[in-house]
């Protein structure tokens, strides 16, 4: 299926076909608009960005809507992705345009799978706290117990927005107020008479639970562009550490880069740290626009 999203252009002048574009994937549970502190970071940092920014909503969260609306799967999620990709690159007239992937949590990890089935897609990618394919997710394996009973407790329905709000301010204390309000923005939904997650624990539970991802699914050796991976400096993900362990011993060259004070949710917790790696993406660009690596 293809994906709501929307773009963004930063800083650009008239020549929009030759931007390059960022592709903006989030994690389980939340939108596409969590994003809007690391995009307000960009467009106030002080130097002179311009790209196109792409942010996607995933299956059965945000805008995105999946009409079965009963499991949510990793390799069916990754497609949906690449096929949204493919049509905003459509969008570039000039057919010049390179494309910057960043990604958080599952976001993260959906773009690192579609490098490495097309080697040469992204010229760039910026990914926080990645959750692993590797020997632990056999076919059908459960990804983690704790996390599938954590989102099951999750409360989802509120009987006003007023209400919803305090719940978001309160749960998610630790937020940059940008990415909270995105979220109640992006990932709730107000009927007449109460307000609801739009994408509700028993479908992001279907993430965690099951899978037809092997660990054959990914190769790190076949990742070519320039990769950053954020830690959160309190995460508590173990999940992520693997996998960005298993790159850094498969990718030397990676840069991993700490998040002080920042948790699993490190776009939507430190928003300016999170900027300071794409806008090294963007400046690299710029600086060899003839780079054809990032071309669809």
């Amino acid at each position: 299926m293809e994906l709501a999203y929307e773009i963004r252009v930063v800083g650009a002048g008239d020549e929009l076909g030759v931007l390059p574009t960022l592709i903006f994937a989030h994690g389980a549970g939340f939108c596409r608009q969590i994003w809007n502190g690391v995009l307000d970071e960009l467009e106030s940092c002080g130097t002179n960005l311009s790209f196109r920014a792409a942010l996607i909503d995933l299956r059965s969260h945000g805008q995105s809507r999946d009409e079965n609306g009963e499991k949510l799967f990793w390799d069916t999620m990754f497609m949906d992705v690449r096929k949204t990709i493919d049509v905003i690159a459509s969008f570039d007239p000039t057919d010049s345009g390179q494309l910057v992937g960043v990604g958080h949590s599952l976001g993260a990890t959906t773009l690192l799978f579609l490098e490495t089935q097309s080697p040469g897609l992204f010229s760039s990618l910026v990914v926080a706290e990645p959750i692993p394919l590797d020997e632990s997710l056999k076919q059908g394996a459960v990804l983690d117990p704790k996390l599938i009973e954590l989102t099951r407790k999750r409360k989802s329905q509120w009987k006003d927005l007023t209400e919803a709000t305090a719940y978001v301010k309160r749960v998610y204390r630790s937020w940059d107020y940008r990415a909270q309000n995105g979220f109640i923005q992006g990932a709730l939904k107000a009927y007449p008479d109460s307000v609801v997650l739009r994408c509700p624990p028993r479908m992001e539970m279907t993430i965690y639970q099951q899978n037809r991802i092997t660990s054959e699914s990914i190769n790190f050796s076949l990742l070519e562009c320039p990769i950053t991976v954020l830690k959160g400096e309190k995460s508590k993900t173990t999940l992520s550490f693997i996998m960005t362990s298993q790159m850094q011993k498969v990718l030397p060259n990676i840069q991993v880069v700490v998040a002080a004070g920042a948790g699993h949710d490190i776009p939507m917790e430190t928003p300016d740290v999170f900027r300071l790696p794409i806008q090294s993406a963007i400046e690299r660009l710029a600086a060899s626009p003839g780079n054809p690596i990032g071309k669809l």
